[in-house]
């Protein structure tokens, strides 16, 4: 008699042809006393990384399970995990390493696993990681230290009104909500397209649970601005009005389940950095999209009275224009 599925691993992937084997291979050693499934969509990738998922597959029937897309998901605006890898996850718990990230320490979904065993009033657990570049070599960049070196202490819904993740999605491991939602809800985070993935799961937990946060570092994400990849699509772009849409995203979210999320402070810092972004850079575009943050500022009196307390507070050359 087959085991049931403790965790299903989901492994999102594109492009990744450099990357995929080390993601592949950081969940497949991991040290476990239970049955888990790794599900592998790859995007019709037009690198190798469909033939090293199947090369895996072949070796690893009973473990990997590929869904290989012949069609690009994301250019048809398809939301992969939700569309393709959701209804098919059978794991008591759901854990992520997107294909170019990966696990590094072999105890690490054996700990979190038991974790949520002993503690039934937890939803998820999560812990820091290490920032790499496409090299794998340390990234020389800016690190989110809520991302890196988080103390050791529970989530709570106050972190995501300031905006702060449960963690970076290599580091989830959680229980199957998903199967429990319904159909309307679902919907909804369909439509929430200004938050990114990581970003919606976050904040789902925290609406539905209590949340652990490890302090060690066991697995890596890399910060990469080739092959599609998320950063390189955002690189350069002024995005405060997108972070805009998302918190009023985040709002209708939580509605479904009776909470009411305070952005105040997030709103505050989202306009300050668009108003930043159009002093340094007065184009038409940033103009605008000042416009339309200050526009979707809850409270504009508020708005205008933190941003000159902001400009009084900064020095004169953080306002040089580019030329």
């Amino acid at each position: 008699m087959k085991s049931e599925i403790m965790v299903s691993v989901c492994v999102i992937t594109f492009n990744h042809e450099k990357y995929i084997r080390k993601t592949l291979d950081g969940i497949l050693m991991q040290k476990i006393d239970f049955p888990i499934e790794i599900i592998v969509h790859d995007d019709a990738s037009t690198d190798r990384t469909a033939d090293i998922v199947r090369e895996y597959y072949e070796k690893y029937p009973d473990i990997i399970r590929p869904i290989l897309q012949t069609e690009n998901q994301f250019q048809k605006k398809i939301p992969a995990f939700q569309n393709h890898v959701m209804p098919v996850m059978q794991g008591k718990y759901i854990a992520h390493c997107e294909g170019d990230d990966y696990w590094t320490d072999p105890n690490k979904l054996q700990r979190q696993v038991d974790y949520l065993e002993s503690h039934p009033d937890f939803i998820a657990v999560t812990h820091n990681v290490e920032y790499i570049d496409e090299n794998d070599e340390p990234y020389q960049g800016y690190q989110d230290p809520t991302w890196s070196k988080m103390e050791e202490r529970e989530m709570t819904i106050n972190d995501a009104e300031h905006r702060v993740l449960i963690g970076q999605l290599a580091s989830f491991v959680y229980r199957n909500i998903w199967k429990n939602l319904d159909s309307d809800f679902m919907n909804e985070y369909r439509k929430s397209t200004s938050m990114n993935g990581d970003q919606k799961i976050s904040l789902v937990l925290l609406l539905n649970g209590r949340v652990w946060r490890m302090s060690e570092q066991m697995s890596r994400y890399r910060k990469s601005f080739s092959n599609g990849s998320y950063n390189s699509r955002m690189k350069g772009k002024n995005l405060t009005g997108r972070v805009s849409d998302g918190m009023y995203q985040a709002i209708s979210l939580a509605k479904y389940f009776g909470k009411d999320l305070k952005y105040n402070d997030a709103f505050d810092d989202n306009h300050q950095k668009a108003l930043m972004l159009y002093l340094k850079n007065r184009t038409k575009e940033n103009r605008e999209i000042l416009k339309y943050v200050y526009n979707q500022h809850p409270n504009h009196k508020r708005a205008v009275l933190k941003s000159i307390k902001y400009l009084v507070s900064i020095p004169l050359n953080k306002l040089k224009r580019k030329k």
